[in-house]
């Protein structure tokens, strides 16, 4: 087999496959100091919100994994034609882990809301924060189960996106579209009050 057949004959999507893996490859030991770092002071590691920062952290470290993975099989394109079941799996990985990450915002919004507004423990988590952080886990999880059973995202080109064939893909696309934008509006709004509070204080 000779080197141009091993490569994608598309130059684009090869020199799309080489940047998404020399970006991974540099954004991992990044993460891995700012992980570290949360982890190291006690005052960061104890604080909730802290907390919540450092699980998105994993999320995205791990999402920066898969887009790894997804920079290899831009630049050898046989993986999507002999091990497509696992190039499925990656990418539903990948968008189930960016999912967590607004189920995590979510959290972090109220929860930021409530010690400014409510007076909650910035150290101490309440009954509200797990029942949330547990159903959305169960929601990723299940997102993430059916996603690997029934193979319904796929890489078209440089981007993943649902396979609309497969059955019920276009129920979980929009699922994402209720979670993913009150989520923005809420963490949004959490910053906004947060700021007025403080500005308020200031007078």
């Amino acid at each position: 087999m000779s080197p141009s057949s091993v490569f994608n004959p598309d130059r684009e999507l090869l020199v799309i496959g080489v940047v998404y893996t020399v970006l991974t490859i540099i954004v991992f030991p990044i993460y891995i100091l700012i992980i570290h770092a949360l982890h190291s002071r006690k005052d960061l590691r104890e604080n909730i919100s802290y907390k919540l920062i450092n699980l998105m952290n994993y999320c995205d470290v791990s999402q920066a994994f898969c887009h790894f993975l997804t920079g290899l099989f831009l630049i050898f394109p046989i993986f999507t034609t002999k091990v497509d079941f696992f190039v499925r799996i990656v990418g539903c990985t990948a968008n189930t882990l960016w999912l967590a990450t607004f189920v995590i915002m979510a959290v972090l919004a109220s929860t930021r809301i409530g010690i400014a507004f409510f007076k909650l423990k910035a150290t101490k988590w309440t009954i509200w924060m797990i029942i949330a952080l547990a159903i959305g886990s169960i929601y990723i999880f299940l997102v993430w189960a059916i996603g690997c059973i029934t193979q319904n995202f796929q890489l078209t080109g440089p981007n993943w996106s649902y396979d609309m064939e497969v059955k019920f893909a276009s129920v979980f696309a929009e699922l994402e579209l209720v979670l993913c934008f009150p989520t923005l509006v809420l963490s949004f709004c959490s910053y906004i009050l947060i700021i007025y509070s403080t500005y308020k204080a200031s007078l």
